[in-house]
């Protein structure tokens, strides 16, 4: 027979690493596979799988902060999205029954922020533990103290810091297989910055009126094109990768005109 399943609550002050359970079922002999390891030890309080009605189990979500300081998981014994710390447990939501999927958690924001993603997103500051809801959300691409941008199923929002909707972009992911638009939102919060997936044109707009203020395509040499957008340096200039190269770039969003960053 297996081993009975640890009751205890583990406690950590840094995750150095984890690994996920391998096993679905409770009754299976391997007494390593039924619960999360944080650091090579037992972490029970996290559930493990979730078995829908008429569904095969899938595993409960896990997610680390990227300083491996603070865990966000599904609690095994109230069913409640949780966060932990060394600090001790605060619960992000309300019991949920069986039938609820469960949302997909995120850090952002040097993992000040978390992001609970399903049929909408609720995002929780983690300094001030205060809540914002943003129905319809469907994934968080940016989390800050001014501000957050999020996609609903045809829409980009920019939202302010009490998640009220300043602009809205039309969704231009039509196709599966279409490259992905990426977004960048300055730390006041008075730029919004749009990288198009298909051609490599950077718009920028102004989130308290939507105007869009420049629209520029900078041509990289060679082969190389546009990456990704890297946010705004120290000085306030944009700063953007190549895809091939790998090197990155300043970029003038009014001009397109671009040079390479010095170490």
């Amino acid at each position: 027979m297996p081993q009975p399943f640890p009751e205890y609550t583990a406690e950590f002050s840094m995750v150095a690493k984890y690994q996920a359970p391998s096993c679905p079922w409770f009754d299976q002999v391997e007494d390593p596979c039924r619960y999360w390891l944080v650091n090579g030890e037992p972490f029970p309080q996290a559930a493990t799988y979730v078995i829908r009605k008429g569904g095969a189990p899938q595993r409960a979500p896990f997610a680390i902060s990227a300083d491996g300081r603070a865990v966000v998981c599904l609690d095994r014994r109230t069913r409640r999205m949780t966060y932990q710390d060394a600090k001790g447990i605060r619960h992000l939501t309300g019991r949920m029954p069986d039938t609820q999927v469960v949302p997909t958690p995120t850090f952002a924001g040097q993992s000040r922020y978390v992001a609970l993603t399903e049929d909408g997103t609720q995002i929780t500051d983690t300094k001030t533990w205060t809540t914002v809801s943003v129905p319809g959300a469907r994934r968080v691409h940016v989390l800050s103290a001014s501000g957050s941008v999020v996609t609903t199923a045809s829409q980009v929002l920019v939202l302010d810091s009490r998640g009220k909707t300043q602009m809205r972009l039309s969704s231009t992911k039509v196709r599966d297989d279409a490259p992905d638009d990426t977004y960048n939102l300055r730390p006041d919060g008075r730029r919004f910055v749009v990288i198009r997936g298909d051609d490599g044109r950077v718009e920028t707009f102004d989130p308290r009126t939507g105007e869009r203020v420049s629209r520029v395509t900078p041509r990289f040499p060679g082969d190389d094109f546009i990456d990704v957008g890297l946010g705004w340096s120290k000085q306030g200039i944009f700063q953007v990768r190549g895809y091939r190269s790998s090197r990155v770039y300043y970029l003038d969003l009014e001009t397109g005109k671009f040079w390479r960053r010095e170490k």
